[in-house]
């Protein structure tokens, strides 16, 4: 193996539309994997480096080893969102409407999930740490829920129907 790297930037300028209609898949192997597009669907796939995210998109897929996932800004995901990660930290919140379906997994990481409006929400999380925490921002004035789980509320409890996440 190699003690060095050399740093490398892609950059692609499409007009917003045509962007929209577009699918990316992209793998980094060591490093930074930085995204910030509005596209149709976003596959990543990085090994020892971090994904940050940044814009929009119909779908968002993530395989991530050794790494963390993260949202600098909130991010519109219109239909689904899903982290695979392996010995890393997933740290992301939503605009506008969440994705009708959030799924994160994480061996051995913190999840951490900002989403805004009342709720429902239908969010899946594993982990194999004990860092699990979903926000739902409720309407101006409201407090902040905080849930820790598919399926339970603010107080901890077990819920089947209901508000928070």
């Amino acid at each position: 193996m190699v003690a060095w790297a050399r740093t490398g930037e892609i950059t692609v300028v499409l007009p917003p539309k045509q962007g929209r209609r577009l699918s990316v898949s992209t793998t980094q192997q060591m490093g930074l994997l930085l995204v910030d597009a509005d596209l149709d669907r976003l596959v990543a796939r990085a090994d020892d480096g971090a994904v940050i995210l940044r814009g929009a998109a119909r779908t968002v897929e993530v395989h991530d080893r050794d790494g963390s996932v993260h949202t600098r800004e909130p991010i519109s995901v219109r239909e689904s969102f899903t982290v695979n990660s392996i010995d890393g930290d997933v740290s992301v919140d939503f605009r506008d409407v969440p994705p009708r379906r959030i799924s994160v997994v994480t061996a051995d990481g913190d999840i951490n999930i900002g989403l805004p409006g009342d709720g429902p929400f239908a969010v899946q999380t594993s982990t194999g740490s004990q860092g699990r925490r979903h926000r739902g921002q409720g309407a101006p004035g409201q407090r902040r829920r905080e849930c820790a789980g598919r399926g339970f509320g603010a107080d901890g409890r077990r819920r089947r129907h209901g508000r928070g996440c």
